[in-house]
């Protein structure tokens, strides 16, 4: 299963998954595709999970991507 959605960061840096009411409880990975000017792009993959009760819990980085 492919599960593909495009969004833009909010001002510090994170997008809001919980945003997405279709997410089924699981582990879901992204990744920076463009970065703004003047900064360097992310190409670490990253993760969060979607729990039974519909919680996103993020990777290490808590959802923000810094470069």
């Amino acid at each position: 299963l492919l599960f593909l959605y495009n969004s833009n960061t909010n001002a510090s840096g994170q997008v809001d998954f919980t945003s997405v009411k279709r997410l089924v409880p699981g582990k879901y990975y992204y990744k920076e595709i463009e970065a703004p000017a003047g900064y360097i792009k992310d190409t670490k993959i990253h993760s969060f999970t979607v729990d039974n009760t519909g919680n996103v819990v993020y990777d290490e980085t808590n959802g923000i991507i810094t470069n």
